[in-house]
């Protein structure tokens, strides 16, 4: 019986994902049919109920090395401790090479000792040649394997530790996503109705249609962004997060400026989007945080009220 002690990033019903790290220097670890030298890691992927358990495998710079299936048990998993009983039979996808299963000799060699039932290896052996074809049509790993690659252990990492920060930055991020395909995505309809109407030149009929395709526009991005299917907002990334402190920051800077320029109209409307960006945000992190961390958000809720005041002194 091999023991492993790893850390464990994501706790949910459906997925556990944990962190096993070789220290440099350390003698090789055998994961299926790799050796893993010291200062590689490896990020496995659990799933209750299931059958099979996945790990990413990673070399001591951070490349993926491949995705190692292993055919077990459904775990036994209790707090802190998990049981988990392999079944021999495993699928190796290879980064830069053809996936194949492997251990076919050691499933037949249990099966004649008898350290598995003739069922049990069948049901194996044909649950391993499913997950190869799916492999093979890129059907497999999981989309959770996918999604949680070597380099987004930071941001697990903030999930676990500070979920109402995590989910906030996941929010603006994705608000932020949505402003920028949006932009870009209006800028190209806007070209071709002025290269292919008169919508810029008197055309009641075509500008008014120009307008309702921006408008359809904004409204169809909007779920996509919130829902983390445009490429930039799938998670948060580490080098953008935000907090609090930087959110009451800006508000209070901003209100300084708004004190000593508040008399101009061109930079009442510059700070007046500023603040309307701002409140947003700190409305999102007031929200998180009380929910997910379930502490009282003093900096976000001071900076809204930063926020109130500065509109008032600008209206």
């Amino acid at each position: 019986m091999d023991r492993y002690r790893q850390e464990l990033l994501l706790d949910d019903r459906d997925v556990k994902i944990t962190l096993l790290q070789r220290a440099p220097g350390a003698e090789p670890l055998r994961v299926g049919p790799v050796s893993l030298e010291g200062g590689s890691t490896v990020v496995w992927f659990t799933f209750p109920g299931r059958s099979w358990e996945v790990a990413g495998l990673y070399d001591p710079l951070g490349e993926l090395i491949g995705h190692y299936t292993n055919l077990v048990r459904p775990p036994e998993l209790e707090d802190g401790r998990w049981r988990i009983v392999d079944r021999f039979v495993d699928v190796w996808s290879p980064a830069d090479g053809e996936p194949r299963l492997l251990d076919l000799d050691e499933l037949a060699e249990a099966r004649t000792r008898g350290a598995i039932s003739e069922g049990e290896a069948a049901e194996a052996e044909a649950t391993a040649r499913d997950l190869l074809d799916r492999t093979r049509r890129g059907d497999w790993p999981p989309r959770v394997v996918e999604e949680w690659p070597l380099d987004a252990i930071e941001a697990l990492r903030l999930r676990r530790d500070e979920p109402g920060t995590y989910y906030a930055n996941l929010v603006s991020t994705r608000i932020i996503a949505w402003g920028i395909y949006y932009l870009g995505v209006a800028a190209i309809t806007s070209v071709g109705f002025a290269g292919l109407t008169d919508a810029f030149g008197g055309g009641a009929a075509a500008r008014k249609a120009w307008v309702l395709t921006l408008g359809a526009e904004a409204l169809g991005l909007l779920p996509l962004a919130l829902a983390g299917k445009l490429p930039a907002a799938r998670r948060v990334r580490m080098r953008e997060v935000l907090n609090e402190t930087t959110l009451f920051l800006a508000a209070a800077v901003s209100a300084v400026a708004i004190l000593a320029v508040h008399d101009s109209s061109l930079w009442r409307s510059l700070l007046g989007s500023v603040y309307g960006a701002l409140g947003l945000f700190l409305a999102i992190f007031a929200f998180c945080r009380a929910v997910y961390d379930r502490t009282w958000p003093t900096l976000a809720i001071a900076g809204l009220v930063v926020c109130a005041v500065a509109f008032l002194i600008l209206v």
